[in-house]
């Protein structure tokens, strides 16, 4: 089980959208920015299976969501989908999901997923806007899994200056197999071994021309890299240069079978050359935000672990009267807790939560809107669990929260005359889908017998004290009513869910969701009812 959020930005590790599959570049010139997230998870035994991601994301609605998995150890894309018309994935009510089947999982494996977002819904897909600037917008969403995993880790990227010179730098790596990846997200197209590395001015010469830029790359190989093609007839080595903020290529080396533009020049047996320019016509405003260059290599294998052939590269950037800087993206792993989630948090974004916990049913957008505003402007991030204390305006906020859900009429008409043991059994059915075990029935009695807790806040301080999965379950029951809010999105149907009817309905829905996520398809049916 797994929750985490995420944004794509333009600063991620980009690829360009192709016109055919593959990442290509002879086919993607003037196409953009294609930002790219990636995960990896493994299984045993225990937790083989089809495994079902929901993606939840305002920023993206009615876009386009696409992810490839792949074997890491052989290469294989194993499954994916989203780009395809036969397999589009589009944002409905800020929610989309899609299921890995278990016949493309083994057990004893580690797979990476590759995960991205398009505009174009269901027409011709297209490059996200990133704004006019670098770094101006970014597209935030939540991803997350009510399966199991032994483990799930994010791939995390940063920047690492690796050269800084006035006039000429120099930079040198090599692909091979534990690089990034850069996938054909079309089923069985090919997975690359991918380098990518951002190139920035600083312009000390006020009459620079930008087409003075000279980018220049050697490959030391061996022979069967120049002289053997790739997998699924992929040629040998590739480079691009591309527009750091647009995402558009610039320039690219081209050695597919019948292909053109530049390519490398044999310089012996084992090395190669390429000289790649910048027309400063094309990309006048590069110089604000840099070239990325990006580097392939198509020899990942193809289900054939001696087929890969790994390369070291060098290029050097030349630009007089230019103060230049290379840096290089560096990958590291964040291993996410598949067993206990990070604590709750009440803040100006999960009001829900006290819907949740408080009736057992979603909020209504009017209502859901004012709180999370209540809370946004007092600035409240509260979590128990983390050992936060409330105070001046948080704790004002918090008052107003628990006074008005625990002291409502609505609160009064399901907990009035339950006691004791009953009504924390009740909050837990709310929250966790479950009556409260013995050692949370002691406690809780304990911190309300104490006066620690009182009758109004306990529903909010027993749903942001849950454990292990009681987080995994209260986080899907929230998902689920978010679905639901957001499924009200007509005058008829906000006005439909309104009365002791619309609440029984309401707690109806999230108590057939049971621990899992409810679908639109499952809101849609409730909310009709209502009509």
């Amino acid at each position: 089980m797994i929750s985490l959020n995420g944004t794509f930005e333009s600063t991620d590790f980009l690829a360009a959208i192709p016109d055919a599959p593959g990442p290509d570049f002879s086919t993607a010139t003037g196409q953009g920015i294609l930002p790219i997230d990636e995960f990896e998870f493994s299984i045993t035994s225990d937790s083989v299976g089809s495994k079902r991601f929901q993606f939840t994301s305002s920023d993206l609605n009615e876009k386009n969501i696409a992810y490839a998995v792949v074997d890491t150890a052989t290469g294989e894309v194993v499954n994916s989908g989203g780009i395809n018309p036969s397999s589009r994935i589009v944002l409905d009510n800020n929610f989309a999901e899609f299921i890995v089947p278990s016949s493309a999982l083994s057990a004893g494996r580690t797979y990476r997923l590759v995960l991205t977002a398009l505009e174009g819904g269901t027409g011709t897909l297209g490059a996200l806007d990133f704004g006019d600037e670098l770094g101006d917008e970014s597209f935030a969403y939540q991803l997350s899994s009510p399966d199991s995993f032994n483990t799930f880790s994010r791939i995390n990227y940063s920047r690492i200056q690796r050269a800084a010179a006035n006039d000429i730098a120099s930079f040198s790596g090599s692909l091979n197999r534990n690089d990034n990846f850069l996938v054909g997200l079309f089923g069985s197209e090919p997975v690359y071994a991918a380098d990518q590395a951002r190139v920035t001015f600083t312009d000390i010469d006020p009459d620079f021309d930008t087409s003075e830029i000279i980018i220049r790359s050697t490959i030391t190989a061996n022979a069967d890299v120049f002289n053997t093609t790739g997998q699924n007839g992929q040629g040998a080595p590739a480079f691009a240069l591309k527009n750091a903020r647009t995402g558009e290529i610039i320039q690219f080396s081209n050695n597919t079978p019948g292909g053109s533009n530049v390519t490398f020049v044999a310089t012996s047996p084992s090395t190669a050359s390429i000289t790649l320019t910048i027309n400063g016509g094309d990309v006048g405003e590069f110089l604000d935000d840099g070239i990325i260059v990006t580097g392939l290599n198509p020899f990942f294998n193809q289900n054939n672990t001696d087929s890969f052939r790994s390369f070291n590269y060098a290029f050097t950037v030349e630009a007089a009267g230019q103060r230049i800087i290379i840096d290089e993206l560096d990958r590291s792993t964040q291993i996410v807790d598949t067993s206990g989630l990070a604590p709750l948090t009440l803040d100006g974004t999960s009001a829900q939560l006290a819907y949740v916990a408080y009736y057992g049913r979603p909020g209504d957008p009017a209502g859901l809107e004012f709180w999370n505003g209540v809370l946004g402007d007092a600035g409240i991030s509260y979590s128990p669990k983390s050992g936060d204390v409330l105070e001046g305006d948080a704790l004002t906020a918090y008052n107003a929260i628990v006074n008005d859900f625990g002291n409502s009429t609505e609160a009064q008409s399901i907990f009035g005359n339950l006691m004791g043991n009953a009504m924390i059994n009740q909050i837990y059915q709310f929250s966790f889908s479950r009556n409260a075990d013995a050692t949370g029935l002691a406690f809780w009695s304990e911190q309300l017998d104490n006066g620690s807790v009182t009758l109004a806040s306990a529903a909010l301080e027993i749903a942001l004290g849950a454990e292990g999965t009681d987080i995994q379950t209260l986080n899907n029951r929230i998902q689920s009513a978010n679905i639901f809010t957001n499924a009200l999105d007509t005058t008829a149907r906000r006005a439909a869910y309104s009365g002791i009817d619309a609440e029984v309905a309401g707690r109806g829905f999230l108590a057939d969701s049971g621990t899992g996520v409810a679908t639109v398809v499952d809101a849609n049916s409730v909310i009709l009812n209502l009509l």
